[in-house]
């Protein structure tokens, strides 16, 4: 095997970033690359390798971003004539996403935040952690491989997938007036897991609210709140491992 893959493949293994492998496994006619060519997608649209260039790639691009995010492999024959190229001949990629379908999304990089963050990496979930104060979204104060960024709630949510199948979010903001903003970012889209850190008062609140601004009584109920499972926790620490577990639950329920 090419060592310039192997080395790719274990770069990718490596970086805690979710990717898919691209193997061409068929080709007829005249293709830009025969079976075997191999390349690796990442989640953020960056590549390893080439299977072509141009039309087909970009195809074979495209068709990886959703496999990455929905965590399927996938098997896709290509017409290159029916994706403007001359070539005049075809090809069947197989698909394969890694590291993918355990992307948490926490916003909030408070002290619960903190306290949860070394738990959910040693478990295998890959984190990004969320703040609009530039003290608090300090990668410093996070173990490696955690992205942090200084964003509002709004360019958060709107830089994400509309299609957050593979994706766990948590709202854990300073207050509750960004909760509730954060939650109505979240609660029509299509969410592994939704949870909300707030006490029984303010889950109360928070799903009158959204019955008020008219989410479908099904996108309210899929909001997790009081977020984690029930252990009598109180300090950050207590309620970091409730959480974990929640999230432990969820991802053996839709392994």
């Amino acid at each position: 095997m090419n060592q310039t893959w192997l080395n790719d493949l274990r770069e990718a293994l490596s970086s805690g970033k979710p990717f898919a492998t691209i193997t061409i496994v068929e080709t007829w006619g005249s293709s830009p690359r025969k079976p075997g060519a191999k390349m690796i997608a990442y989640g953020d649209g960056s590549i390893r390798g080439t299977v072509g260039g141009g039309s087909i790639e970009h195809s074979l691009l495209r068709d990886a971003a959703v496999a990455i995010t929905d965590g399927n492999p996938v098997l896709k024959r290509y017409e290159l004539a029916d994706i403007k190229m001359k070539c005049g001949g075809g090809m069947v990629g197989f698909i394969e996403p890694s590291g993918v379908g355990h992307n948490v999304v926490v916003l909030g990089a408070g002290h619960v935040c903190r306290a949860l963050a070394p738990l959910l990496v040693r478990l295998g979930f890959r984190l990004t952690v969320v703040d609009d104060r530039p003290e608090w979204a300090d990668p410093a104060a996070f173990p490696e491989g955690v992205s942090v960024r200084c964003s509002s709630i709004e360019d958060a949510a709107a830089s994400l997938p509309e299609d957050l199948s593979g994706h766990y979010v948590l709202v854990m903001t300073r207050g509750h007036g960004l909760d509730f903003e954060a939650a109505k970012r979240f609660a029509g889209r299509k969410v592994r897991y939704l949870g909300v850190m707030a006490s029984r008062k303010k889950a109360l609140e928070l799903r009158k609210t959204l019955k008020e601004e008219g989410f479908k009584p099904g996108d309210i109920a899929r909001v997790r709140m009081p977020v984690g499972v029930s252990i009598g926790s109180s300090t950050p620490d207590e309620i970091a491992v409730s959480i974990a577990a929640e999230l432990i639950s969820v991802r053996s329920e839709t392994a």
